[in-house]
């Protein structure tokens, strides 16, 4: 039977820096819906609009100190830096928006008997 592991051992590259371990990385995609519906038209008219890329990403571990416990990899909202995702499976990697990204956000969590968490929200630049 195949392994269907192939996402342990996942690393994220963000401004030099590799974090690890990551729980999921997730990419997303969609454009603009431009109305441009005349007033002689029988139903709605769209065009295509720009596109709107962003990688989101959970990593198991945080501190007070806004460093990673997992690397110390200092993350803040507003940094800016080359982002790249490589798979353990295949060895291949995924270099999102031409790898110039803007970390826009920053989320810090857990809960009773888990363990914390980090969610970044990474944006092309």
């Amino acid at each position: 039977m195949a392994s269907n592991h192939g996402f342990n051992t996942t690393t994220l590259t963000f401004a030099s820096a590799v974090t690890t371990p990551i729980r999921s990385v997730g990419f997303s995609n969609s454009v603009a819906e431009i109305d441009v519906t005349g007033s002689t038209d029988a139903v709605h008219v769209f065009e295509v609009g720009l596109s709107d890329p962003t990688i989101t990403c959970e990593l198991i571990g945080a501190s007070s100190a806004g460093a990673l416990e997992s690397g110390a990899t200092s993350l803040t909202a507003g940094t800016t830096g080359a982002l790249l995702v490589t798979y353990n499976t295949t060895g291949g990697t995924l270099v999102p928006f031409n790898a110039a990204a803007l970390l826009t956000s920053v989320e810090r969590g857990g809960s009773l008997d888990g363990e914390l968490t980090t969610s970044l929200t990474f944006r092309p630049i």
